[in-house]
């Protein structure tokens, strides 16, 4: 065949295109997703040994990714999810001795550079949708820590009353509830209450969850992402879906468990669909250790503890075309690693102003499973307490320790060849042992074996903590005095102003804030009488009826950081508080002889509340 001058130019241009392309894809930041399932038993799934729940989805994931069989998280929910989004020991970020619970005044502090910022700050878009357990007070929710959106649940489903089914698996009695109990369980969206959880809206869980994080995935295709989904699954109470309960000859938990199975499976179709599967990277974990419901064999122990089975976690790595088919890794990773490496497949910065603990696994994930994690060691804490450190295959346990019993001196385990923690070998290798008592010392000066310590960071903390919906079913949101705007303009909060030193943004007139916000559909609550009258040019005072009684407050203040509009103010006989609002938006504007209180979420007008004004 002759070639002449053209043809030659046509080629070259071909080359030159599919060379152009071929540097755009390999250009493309990699999108992320992390799977997480509530309490999920070390071989409660096909690929870690299951032989009674069916799995098939997981066993496909395993098949065409890599098992990580020395994966760690936390012994419980808050302090785990605390080490995966911050790459830091949960001691040194979260230093509670427990979880957290409803209406608790400390969480995770917005101070702390999660992953989701890190990944914002390459242009990603980031979204939680599950469970997210580290502060539900308004300043430490997801939207405030670098998520773009949220829908969950802000702790566990077993926190609410029992006349709500919170404390009951699906189909069981309800228990007494004991003196006043926890106050309802929120749905949440975004930072707004969407409804009180109630037994219907548990078992549509994974399904909710499911749907939008499929959603979330179609809107984001075309950028690079970071979906986050938490599942509240398979923790107590049990409560598999409609399609699910009753489907397994083992009961509940096992239903419960291929509900999951079937949600990781519609994730991963959909990055297959949309073409984006090779360009993902998905990680399976579970938050902690299994429950006594689980399987968590060949480990010793459970949930709430330090032994292997308390914290050693099943996990799968799944990326086409980067991480090999059908491979096993037993080296040592855990949540901390999980940021720095994100970070460093983005091409993102690590914060350099504070200690980060984790490592970056991305040789583990593609080496063979010979390849040595760069994890060097790896620390048990339970709460405020270091129980345990693992070096290798070798674990020195030192919880529970006093010199006045022998019982309960340090125990030292070989996991290669023991790994439920049979026999203690710490008489038969001193030197081992040596090693190991000093990196025990090393973590002394560091964040210390027991109680609170100098090298934790501070907690987020806010005065007057409330719940996100109160005992009596009113929501934080409507309880609370809304602030008015004095000037003749439209009190809006600053979410949509690009200049950030400007508390708030005052609309006009009607046509202004319609092009602001667009038109949206109102529903209108029943008008309540509101008197408001203006103590000067600037400020004014707010009545709001709380049962028989009107409470006046004088606003004083108003400030805003991040997303958190602060308003401080005092009511008539002098005592001062501060309320706080987040997303959705508080807007008061006058509507004839009445004002409204209009909450915007995301741009829309999605309630609107009238007062009759005088």
């Amino acid at each position: 065949m002759h070639f002449n001058r053209q043809h030659c130019a046509a080629i070259c241009l071909l080359l030159l295109q599919s060379s152009a392309k071929l540097l755009a894809a390999e250009s493309l930041l990699p999108n992320f997703i992390i799977v997480s399932i509530d309490d999920l038993g070390y071989a409660d799934i096909g690929p870690y040994g299951s032989k009674i729940n069916r799995t098939p989805n997981l066993d496909r994931m395993a098949a065409e990714g890599r098992k990580l069989t020395s994966f760690y998280g936390a012994p419980v929910c808050s302090p785990s999810r605390a080490s995966l989004l911050t790459g830091c020991y949960a001691k040194r970020v979260l230093p509670i001795p427990h979880v957290l619970f409803p209406g608790n005044a400390v969480g995770l502090s917005p101070a702390e550079i999660t992953l989701a910022e890190v990944l914002k700050s390459k242009g990603y878009a980031t979204g939680i949708v599950g469970k997210w357990h580290l502060g539900d007070q308004p300043e430490m929710l997801p939207l405030q820590q670098g998520f773009d959106e949220w829908v969950g649940l802000p702790y566990s489903n077993d926190m609410g009353p029992a006349s709500d089914g919170i404390k009951s698996d699906l189909g069981k009695s309800l228990p007494k509830e004991q003196g006043q109990g926890q106050p309802p369980l929120p749905l949440m969206r975004n930072n707004s209450v969407v409804k009180r959880v109630l037994p219907d809206d548990q078992q549509s869980l994974v399904e909710l969850y499911t749907d939008e994080s499929v959603a979330f995935i179609k809107r984001h295709k075309d950028q690079p992402f970071f979906l986050y989904l938490p599942h509240n699954a398979v923790h107590f109470p049990l409560y598999p879906g409609k399609r699910w309960a009753g489907q397994s000859p083992h009961g509940l938990y096992s239903d419960w468990v291929e509900e999951v199975d079937w949600s990781v499976g519609e994730v991963l179709q959909t990055l297959r669909e949309q073409k984006i599967a090779d360009r993902t990277l998905v990680l399976f974990i579970s938050d902690n250790g299994g429950t006594s419901l689980s399987d968590n064999r060949p480990l010793r122990g459970h949930k709430g503890s330090t032994w292997e089975g308390g914290m050693r976690v099943c996990s799968l790595a799944w990326w086409p075309g980067k991480i090999a088919p059908g491979t096993t890794s037993d080296a040592v990773t855990c949540m901390l690693d999980v940021l720095p490496t994100f970070a460093a497949l983005a091409g993102a910065p690590l914060p350099t102003d504070r200690i980060i603990d984790g490592v970056n696994i991305w040789p583990i994930l593609t080496g063979d499973n010979a390849t040595q994690s760069p994890r060097k060691n790896f620390f048990y804490y339970r709460g405020l307490t270091l129980e345990a450190v693992r070096q290798g295959d070798w674990k020195l346990r030192i919880a529970g320790q006093n010199a006045q019993n022998k019982k309960n001196r340090p125990q030292l385990f070989d996991l290669k060849n023991d790994i439920g923690e049979t026999t203690d070998v710490a008489a038969l290798n001193p030197d081992v042992l040596a090693t190991m008592t000093q990196l025990v010392t090393d973590m002394q000066n560091d964040l210390g074996l027991d109680g609170p310590s100098p090298r934790s960071r501070p907690l987020g903390r806010v005065a007057h903590a409330q719940p996100l919906i109160h005992h009596d079913g009113t929501f934080t949101t409507q309880a609370t005095a809304l602030p008015f705007d004095a000037y003749s303009g439209y009190f809006v909060s600053n979410q949509f102003q690009p200049d950030a030193e400007q508390s708030f943004l005052l609309i006009h007139d009607q046509a202004e804030f319609d092009k602001v916000f667009g038109a949206a559909v109102v529903m209108r609550d029943k008008a309540h009488r509101l008197p408001v009258r203006a103590f000067d040019a600037q400020i004014v005072a707010v009545a709001i009826e709380r049962g028989d009684s009107l409470c006046t407050y004088k606003i004083q203040s108003v400030t805003k950081q991040d997303a958190v509009v602060s308003v401080r103010y005092s009511t008539e006989h002098g005592q001062s508080d501060t309320a706080r609002y987040a997303c959705p938006l508080i807007v008061s504007i006058p509507k004839g002889e009445y004002e409204a209180i209009q909450f915007i979420n995301n741009g829309k007008l999605e309630k609107e509340i009238l007062y009759e004004a005088r």
